[in-house]
C-alpha cells in the first residue's frame, strides 16, 4: 500500500524537503505540498523577527482572482486591502522541481510588470524565488516612470540552501540555513525600505452626505483604451460615524446613469450609488468624452475557496437571482460576471452576494442582446476569459442571454475555487473561433479534475467539488455513451436548483423567475459528435427570503 504524501499545512518545511527527496516530483502537488509548507515557514520567519508584514496564500483566500493578472504563490501585504497589487510589499514564486528557480524568475517578471504598473511610484521591489531545495532573493530596480518606457534590472544573491545539511531549515536558534537568514532580513525590513509606498490620497471632498476621506488607491484599471483608478475610502457622517466607501475614476456616462437608474431600485444586491464627483480633479478627458468619477458604497469582500460551499452557494444563488432581475425587470444587462466583480457582505450572521463593476453594462429595450461586433477576442464584452462558449461560437446567436450570464458565473466559481489553466487567458489579438475551440476542449475534459477535488479526503473540497460537478453539468450534460453537450438555455431556476442541493438553508429574496424554457439556444455537438439534448427544467417557485427589492 502506497504511503499518503503529508500535506504542508501539516508537517514542517523541512519534512517536506525529506518527502521531496524520496519522492518523484509528479507525485507531488504545489498547492497541496509545497505552498502551505512555505507560508508557515514564512510565518515561523515573521513571528520570529516580529514583522508586521503580513504573509497570504493567494490560492486558498482567492485574491487576485483573474488569470490575465497571474495569481502570484505567496505574498507580504501591508494595509488591510489583501486583494489588491498596490498593497504587495514583495512576493514569493515557487517551483517544485529542482531547477525551477529559473522558472520561478521568468514567472515573476510577469508579476513585476502588474506590481509597478499598479504601484506606480515605487521604483524598488523584492521577490523571493523557492524550490524545495533553495531559494533567491532578489531585489528589482525601476528606471523611468513613464507607462510605455520604463525598464527594469535586477540582482540577487545567489541561490541559497533552504536546508543546514539533514537538520530543519529553522535549525537551531544558533544555526539557520542560509536562505532562512536572507529571507529573514526581508521581513525584518520596513515596507517604505523595500519600496513601497503608500498610497493614501491627502485630498479630501464635501459630499452631500459627508466628509470623504483616507482615500488610499486600489487597482488601477483599463477600460476600452482609458485608464481608469479605484480608490478605498472613508465617508465621515456626522451622526454615524465612518463607514467604507469605493470611488470610481474613469466612467462613462452610460455607466453613471445605469448607477443612477439602480439607484431608484434599491438592492442590497448590487452597490448604491452616493455622489458624482465633477470637480476637474476627478475628471479624466478622453477626446471629446468627459470621464467623471463615483462615489459608490458598500466595498464587498472578495470570494475565496475558503468560504466554504455552503457560503459559495448562497453567494451563487444570489448573483443568479440578481441577474435575472437586472435583465428581466429592469432590462439592464451586466455583460463582464467575473471573479473581480462578485463578492459577498454580511446581514443578519448571513453570507450574501453581491454584483458590480456595470462598466460595460446597458440597458436595452429588448432582451437577449448580441455582443459587441468584431472578430477578436479583445473586442468581446466583458472578461473574454469568462465569456460564456456561446459568445465566442460562431454556432450561435452570439447573445447576451440569461444562460449567458449564468455560464460567466460558474466560470468565475470555477476560478475562485480552482484557478483555471493558463490556456484560458487570452492573447491580445487572438481569434474568437481559436478561443472558442480552446474553451470547447477545455470544458469537454474537465472531469477528472473536478472529480478528483471531489474524492478529496478533505470535506470541504469534497463539497466544493460536488458543487462544482454539479454547474458543470448544467452546461456540459453527458449522455450513457459519455459524449458531451452544450446547453444554452440554462435558467435561474436550474442553477439555484444546485445551490440548493449544496445548502438546503438558502435564503432567496422575492425575485420572480422567468420561465426556463424562454431562453433556449441551439446545442454544440458533444466530443463523440452526438449532441445531448437540453434538458428544460421546470419552473420553480422560489421561496421568499429576506426580501431586499
Amino acid at each position: 500500500m502506497r504511503q499518503k504524501i503529508p500535506r504542508g499545512r501539516d508537517h514542517s518545511f523541512y519534512e517536506l524537503i525529506q518527502t521531496y527527496k524520496k519522492r518523484p516530483a509528479d507525485k507531488l502537488k504545489e498547492p497541496d505540498h509545497m505552498q502551505p509548507a512555505v507560508i508557515t515557514l514564512l510565518k515561523t520567519i515573521k513571528d520570529a523577527v516580529g514583522s508586521q508584514h503580513r504573509v497570504y496564500d493567494p490560492h486558498s483566500r482567492g485574491l487576485f482572482p483573474q488569470p490575465a493578472q497571474g495569481r502570484i504563490d505567496v505574498t507580504l501585504m501591508t494595509g488591510n486591502n489583501i486583494n489588491s497589487y498596490t498593497y504587495v510589499v514583495a512576493f514569493a514564486e515557487l517551483k517544485l522541481s529542482q531547477s525551477g528557480l529559473s522558472a520561478a524568475f521568468g514567472q515573476s517578471v510577469t508579476r513585476l510588470q502588474l506590481l509597478f504598473e499598479q504601484q506606480p511610484d515605487r521604483s524598488t521591489a523584492y521577490f523571493f524565488a523557492m524550490t524545495p531545495y533553495e531559494a533567491r532573493v532578489v531585489r528589482v530596480q525601476r528606471h523611468g516612470h513613464q507607462k510605455d518606457s520604463w525598464h527594469f534590472t535586477a540582482d540577487s544573491l545567489p541561490p541559497l540552501s533552504l536546508s543546514c545539511t539533514d537538520s530543519p531549515a529553522l535549525c537551531t536558534p544558533t544555526e539557520l540555513a542560509p536562505a532562512v537568514l536572507a529571507i529573514a532580513q526581508v521581513f525584518a525590513t520596513s515596507s517604505e525600505q523595500l519600496g513601497w509606498r503608500p498610497p493614501t490620497d491627502t485630498q479630501q471632498e464635501q459630499l452631500n452626505e459627508g466628509l470623504l476621506h483616507n482615500i488610499q488607491l486600489l487597482c488601477w484599471g483599463t477600460r476600452m483604451g482609458i485608464a481608469s483608478r479605484v480608490f478605498t475610502a472613508k465617508l465621515n457622517k456626522e451622526d454615524k460615524g465612518d463607514e467604507d466607501v469605493v470611488v470610481k475614476q474613469g466612467c462613462a456616462t452610460r455607466e453613471v446613469e445605469i448607477m443612477e437608474f439602480l439607484n431608484q431600485h434599491p438592492s442590497e444586491h448590487v452597490p448604491r450609488l452616493i455622489q458624482v464627483l465633477d470637480k476637474d480633479s476627478w475628471v479624466i478627458k478622453s477626446g471629446d468624452q468627459q470621464l467623471r468619477s463615483i462615489v459608490i458604497k458598500p466595498l464587498y469582500e472578495p470570494l475565496a475557496a475558503d468560504d466554504g460551499a455552503d457560503v459559495l452557494a448562497q453567494v451563487a444563488a444570489d448573483l443568479a437571482c440578481t441577474i435575472d432581475w437586472l435583465c428581466n425587470q429592469l432590462m439592464v444587462i451586466h455583460r463582464d460576471v467575473s471573479p473581480n466583480n462578485i463578492g459577498k457582505y454580511s446581514v443578519d450572521g448571513h453570507d450574501r452576494g453581491a454584483l458590480y463593476d456595470f462598466s460595460v453594462a446597458k440597458r436595452v429595450s429588448n432582451f437577449p442582446e448580441k455582443h459587441s461586433e468584431g472578430g477578436a477576442a479583445k473586442n468581446l464584452t466583458g472578461t473574454p476569459c469568462f465569456v460564456a462558449l456561446s459568445l465566442l461560437s460562431d454556432v450561435h446567436n452570439a447573445q447576451h442571454t440569461i444562460s449567458s450570464h449564468l455560464e460567466s458565473l460558474y466560470l468565475s466559481l470555477r476560478h475562485i475555487i480552482m484557478p483555471l489553466p493558463d490556456v484560458w487567458v487570452f492573447e491580445e489579438n487572438s481569434s474568437v473561433s481559436r478561443w472558442a475551440n480552446t474553451r470547447r476542449g477545455c470544458m469537454m475534459r474537465p472531469q477528472l479534475q473536478l472529480n478528483a477535488l471531489q474524492n478529496s479526503s478533505n470535506p470541504r473540497e469534497q463539497q466544493l467539488g460536488f458543487f462544482l460537478n454539479k454547474l458543470h453539468s448544467l452546461f456540459w450534460p453527458s449522455d450513457e455513451q459519455g459524449a458531451y453537450g452544450y446547453r444554452t438555455n440554462v435558467s435561474v431556476a436550474n442553477f439555484v436548483e444546485v445551490c440548493r442541493a449544496v445548502n438546503p438553508r438558502l435564503l432567496i429574496d422575492s425575485i420572480p423567475l422567468q420561465n426556463p424554457t424562454e431562453q433556449v439556444g441551439p446545442a454544440i455537438a458533444g466530443a463523440a459528435g452526438v449532441a445531448v439534448g437540453a434538458v428544460a427544467g421546470a419552473a420553480a417557485s422560489v421561496p421568499r427570503g429576506r426580501g431586499s427589492r
